[in-house]
């Protein structure tokens, strides 16, 4: 794939801010420009070639490219009539260079890094559009006709939704785009090099595959005065401010661990909760290295903004101090183990419009190999059987039932989320026994330090109703259990 940003225009409603360089030059913050910001983004996703058109100013735009110092190879290609044609001529001029998948931009727009690399996971051709945005007067609008884009222009209303002149295209559908351009280009009229490159698309948009990507309240909009790019600067400060929360348990960090940090850092300022000794301990294999080390650790990563505790399996608490406009996690978490904590996240997020990020985790295989490492012992793994107690209000039942059972299994294991009532039949069981014992729990505030305190071996929060699973986890998690392969018996 290749980037095709258009830079050619003369930004003459700039004012004096053009008035010795592009307009793709203006700065949007304190460290980037409108241009840089592209480019840095193009960067980050692998993209390595990327082909600018110029005009006005062209050496200063070539010249402050290369001063970027970025791994990228430019192809610059100057429109020699760029004050008396649009684009759509700028784009015929550079067409040599142009047979790839393309990722087209005009050069004055500014996107959320969000928008940018959802477009590129996109799978197909796309145009970025809003939903939800209001119909502008005189910017783009896309017709969508049966869920493609039909018609792209500034006069269409009807059936029609806010555009913006950013596409991710497959080589199939540009071939088709490209050769219309050309035509124009070729056609000899004055008219049909002065037009909007969307011309020629509209008149073969039927013959391509482009879908329209909503990109929602997220920013993504042209500068095209200095009041646009007074509202752009805000919205683009206020998206990079946005506080994003993940939380970390592992003492060893793999390739990743770090690509889903640099992603969600990408979201705004991250803070990362690194769980407590205790906390981790609580579900897994206590961490090799301590809290404080863990820390140091995720302190040194660039982009992570901040490193905070976080003190139980649960993100209640700190989802309540810190209050996040995001939380990522892996999508791992959707079922099994944790999925008890997702949901408690989602809800407490959905309380004040925050939202649940959840990207696709790492599937190869030497990533499981290492985190398999925190989950269970490499010693060798003996039979056990483990029965699971329901404990009901007839707790001296439930003693005697746990008892009888504890004779013939190797692990006891007590079901309840009344946290007096484990630690009561703990402290009984454990006076008459010193059968390992196990707290299963759906509720994952209960402290597992003071479970463990009143007399349980480990502690496991999970939903599951199966004696086999509940045994395997609790054997794979607890520390004085560890290295057991479990079968089950029935309640």
């Amino acid at each position: 794939m290749k980037a095709l940003i258009l830079n050619s225009g003369m930004g003459t409603r700039m004012g004096v801010l053009t008035s010795e360089q592009p307009k793709c030059m203006t700065e949007v913050s304190a460290t980037e420009t409108i241009l840089s910001r592209q480019l840095r983004q193009i960067a980050y996703s692998g993209i390595k070639q990327v082909v600018i058109t110029t005009g006005y100013f062209d050496k200063v735009l070539e010249n402050y490219c290369w001063q970027l110092d970025l791994p990228l190879e430019y192809t610059f290609v100057k429109n020699p009539v760029y004050d008396s044609t649009n684009y759509i001529y700028s784009i015929y001029c550079a067409r040599e260079y142009l047979d790839d998948d393309i990722l087209l931009m005009h050069g004055d727009l500014v996107f959320e890094n969000s928008v940018f690399d959802s477009l590129l996971e996109f799978d197909g051709s796309a145009m970025a559009v809003s939903t939800t945005a209001p119909l502008p007067q005189k910017d783009f609008k896309a017709v969508l006709c049966g869920g493609k884009i039909g018609k792209v222009g500034i006069e269409f209303f009807e059936n029609a939704v806010a555009a913006q002149p950013l596409y991710k295209l497959r080589r199939a559908d540009w071939k088709v785009w490209l050769e219309n351009i050309t035509a124009f280009c070729e056609s000899g009229e004055q008219a049909k090099i002065k037009c909007y490159a969307e011309n020629a698309l509209n008149e073969v948009s039927h013959r391509c595959e482009i879908k329209p990507f909503d990109v929602g309240t997220s920013l993504c909009a042209e500068i095209d005065d200095p009041v646009d790019l007074e509202k752009v600067s805000a919205a683009l400060k206020k998206a990079e401010s946005t506080n994003v929360y993940m939380s970390f348990s592992v003492d060893m960090l793999h390739s990743g661990h770090i690509a889903i940090i640099k992603k969600a850092a990408r979201l705004g300022r991250l803070t990362i909760g690194v769980l407590t000794d205790e906390a981790v301990a609580s579900y897994k294999k206590a961490p090799l290295m301590p809290f404080e080390e863990r820390r140091s650790m995720f302190e040194s990563i660039k982009g992570v903004y901040r490193v905070v505790a976080q003190n139980t399996l649960s993100y209640k608490e700190n989802i309540e101090k810190y209050r996040p406009d995001i939380v990522v996690h892996g999508d791992d978490w959707e079922s099994g183990l944790q999925k008890p904590v997702r949901d408690e996240a989602a809800a407490l997020l959905a309380r004040y419009g925050a939202r649940l990020v959840e990207f696709p985790y790492a599937k190869d295989e030497k990533y499981k190999k290492l985190d398999s490492r925190t989950l269970k012992s490499s010693e060798p793994q003996v039979s056990a059987r483990v029965c699971v107690i329901s404990l009901g209000e007839d707790t001296d039942r439930s003693l005697d039932t746990a008892m009888q059972r504890a004779r013939s299994a190797d692990i006891t294991a007590v079901r309840s989320d009344d946290i007096d009532a484990l630690c009561s039949f703990a402290q009984r069981f454990k006076a008459r026994t010193d059968a390992p014992l196990a707290a299963v729990c759906t509720d994952i505030s209960l402290s597992a330090a003071q479970l463990r305190s009143f007399g349980f071996d480990t502690v496991l929060f999970a939903h599951s109703e199966s004696s086999e699973t509940l045994g395997r986890l609790i054997s794979a998690q607890s520390l004085e259990l560890q290295g057991y392969c479990t079968t089950s018996e029935e309640k």
